[in-house]
């Protein structure tokens, strides 16, 4: 082998490093080394070795590019301090472009990060636990993170990638670490739905239901175009029926703000529809002007909706940036599941990125850093899947 085993395993450990503190959302120390150790890594294998980077799916580049430009250009319109949070809050990709490069190798490397996934997910789970054991029911899990919703994006990224892992030992006979993901899956589940985010859940819910439905259109051998149109009718259907069940059961006295929000966005775009009125300025000017009368939480800083989110912060530009990449996104998922019917990580992509959507139709997904990081490095493991044709690093030839 060119490279050694000692380098692999070094590159290995460092993987599940870092999916560890990504999981865990805490420690950033840890989290900032090991990312800088694999930029390093990366960095030796392309320009030392002079290996290519594989861009098969250049498609996905392309739309992540354009809704990147589109909310970055935006921002800088509309005041160099949003373009600044702009630019932050697309660092948070980083791990997508780090996994993608150092996963193209061969699908072992991906196969081996259940540790470091395992263990961030208990960590988590840890802080959940105890808060049930210190409070029960009477307040919201919301583990080692502030709010409860965002604990929620964490676990409906991680669970359901856990899911397919132990329906994989499962089908290879690993016993004991199918139990471990089993118990593990169990366990988050149980902390998602203590969590009380409703589109946490709805999101959860409904992205596991479009899978077994993505599993039996592909079955009929449905064209494409006709499984993207049905998928939208079922997502909105069933979006407004449990969103509609769950505020039935579980009314908060934030719901009506909400709406008062989604209005003034809406105010905010028809007055500013270029480029907005600025991520980091949002709320300075809502206070300013546009807050309706009704409204009791004048501190928030967007509108709990990632498309009026984008619209009223960023605009026309960036909204329909934001609009372009997630349906090329799904588009893409559906696609790629006919062309790569045993590719399983599509599935996982597929279920983690509806949930995000429908969770962000009452909520900043998008803008989430402990999520989002999350959401982007299960992106940058399902585009490495697709990179297996040719070996990274100068071949790697055994």
């Amino acid at each position: 082998m060119i490279i050694g085993d000692k380098f692999e395993s070094l590159v290995l450990f460092l993987l599940n490093v870092y999916i560890f503190f990504l999981s865990t959302t805490n420690w950033n120390a840890g989290l900032s080394i090991s990312a800088g150790l694999l930029t390093l890594i990366a960095g030796y294998v392309y320009f030392s070795k002079k290996s290519t980077i594989q861009w098969k799916e250049k498609n996905f580049l392309y739309a992540f590019g354009f809704f990147t430009a589109m909310v970055v250009l935006a921002s800088f319109l509309s005041g160099t301090k949003n373009g600044r949070t702009a630019i932050k809050l697309f660092s948070y990709s980083m791990p997508m472009f780090l996994f993608y490069f150092l996963l193209q190798r061969k699908d072992q490397r991906i196969a081996k990060l259940w540790p470091g996934l395992l263990a961030g997910l208990w960590v988590l789970n840890g802080y959940g636990i105890r808060q049930l054991f210190q409070h029960g029911l009477s307040q919201r899990v919301h583990g080692p993170v502030a709010s409860p919703n965002t604990y929620a994006m964490v676990l409906e990224v991680v669970i359901p990638w856990l899911i397919f892992e132990a329906i994989k030992y499962r089908r290879n006979h690993q016993v004991g670490r199918y139990i471990l993901s089993l118990v593990t899956v169990v366990v988050s589940t149980m902390l998602l739905f203590t969590s009380f985010s409703r589109g946490g859940i709805i999101g959860f819910l409904i992205g596991g239901i479009g899978v077994f439905l993505v599993q039996k259109l592909a079955q009929r051998e449905w064209c494409i175009p006709r499984i993207v149109g049905l998928f939208c009718v079922l997502i909105f259907i069933l979006t407004g029926l449990f969103f509609k069940t769950a505020a039935f059961y579980n009314n908060r006295s934030y719901d009506g703000e909400r709406k008062l929000l989604w209005t003034s966005a809406y105010h905010m775009w028809a007055d500013h529809k270029v480029c907005g009125v600025g991520i980091s300025t949002w709320n300075t000017v809502y206070r300013q002007k546009y807050i309706l009368p009704g409204a009791r939480e004048p501190g928030l800083m967007l509108p709990h909706n990632n498309i009026a989110d984008f619209f009223s912060a960023t605009g026309t530009l960036g909204g329909i940036g934001y609009l372009v990449f997630m349906g090329y996104t799904f588009y893409l998922l559906l696609k790629k599941r006919y062309d790569e019917p045993d590719n399983n990580y599509l599935l996982v992509m597929f279920w983690i990125t509806t949930a995000f959507f429908i969770h962000g139709m009452v909520d900043n997904t998008m803008f989430s850093k402990y999520g989002l990081r999350l959401y982007y490095a299960l992106w940058g493991i399902t585009l490495a899947s697709f990179a297996y044709k040719n070996n990274m690093i100068d071949g790697d030839k055994e």
